[in-house]
């Protein structure tokens, strides 16, 4: 399917990845191209050009609403550790080329997440957001590099903690799954901060779901013109 005039693009770039070795290069690529062939079919209803590895350190893909741009990124980050840290932007707007080659696309969506990305890069934050073009975006990318602050000081084991109670798990139900005590399970939350950073992600994936109703209603006129 050819992408509509405006969508959805996130646009995440990989850190680091020229210092890595031929042979951990490719183990790492191999982890990555598994991972979005998974988030490509788990997220299909909401993608409309499938994310795809682009000029070696770039992950690109043209979805339909950016909520589904946060699972993605979420699952990146689980998925990838900190073997293969990144930095994402989400922005709706024009495209420039109906095509079904994500590389050649262009138009306002790239020229804005590449300035973001570059942003991302000067100032070594996560994400930036750029869906509303108000002071919406500000406060979401706000609210996504508080949240990886905490995240990123987190241990392993309380990054899984956070992971499976962000997904929608009890702690009772984590402490089962891991096989550990309760209380182990409450010193995690309580020292990682983890009940306020999935009560800030949550506030992030509500304001995602009142995306600029007007957009919506031009993504899907754009589709039914085509």
């Amino acid at each position: 399917m050819l992408p509509p005039d405006h969508a959805c693009l996130l646009l995440c770039d990989l850190k680091g990845s020229s210092d890595f070795g031929a042979e951990k290069g490719g183990e790492l690529l191999g982890q990555l191209e598994a991972l979005l062939a998974q988030m490509n079919e788990r997220h299909a209803a909401n993608i409309i050009l499938p994310l795809e590895i682009s000029y070696g350190d770039e992950i690109a893909g043209l979805l339909q609403h950016p909520e589904a741009a946060f699972q993605i990124v979420r699952t990146l980050r689980g998925g990838l550790g900190i073997q293969m840290a990144f930095r994402f932007a989400v922005v709706f707007g024009r495209i420039g080329a109906r095509t079904s080659n994500i590389r050649q696309i262009g138009g306002e969506v790239f020229t804005v997440g590449n300035a973001a990305i570059s942003r991302l890069k000067r100032q070594n934050r996560f994400g930036e957001w750029h869906i509303f073009q108000d002071a919406r975006d500000i406060e979401l990318t706000l609210l996504t590099n508080l949240c990886q602050g905490f995240i990123a000081r987190m241990t392993d084991y309380q990054f899984l903690v956070y992971a499976l109670l962000a997904e929608g798990l009890s702690q009772k139900a984590v402490a089962q799954r891991l096989g550990k005590y309760p209380q182990s399970v409450s010193d995690a939350v309580r020292r990682a901060e983890i009940d306020l950073v999935i009560e800030a992600e949550n506030q992030i994936i509500n304001r995602l779901r009142t995306h600029n109703q007007s957009n919506i209603i031009v993504l899907e006129k754009s589709i039914e013109s085509h």
